[in-house]
C-alpha cells in the first residue's frame, strides 16, 4: 500500500522544483554572510 501524503513529502525534496530552489537558494545567501562571519576569518 503506497502512501501517497508520505511521497508527496518526499518527492519534492528529491526533485526539487525550481520553486523549491529559488527558495532554498534565497535561504543560503540569507545564512552565508553569518556563517563566513563565524566560520572563516581571512
Amino acid at each position: 500500500m503506497r502512501n501517497p501524503i508520505l511521497e508527496r513529502k518526499i518527492i519534492p525534496v528529491t526533485h526539487p522544483t525550481d520553486n523549491q530552489k529559488a527558495v532554498l537558494a534565497k535561504i543560503i545567501a540569507a545564512a552565508t554572510p553569518q556563517l563566513a562571519a563565524a566560520d572563516i576569518s581571512d
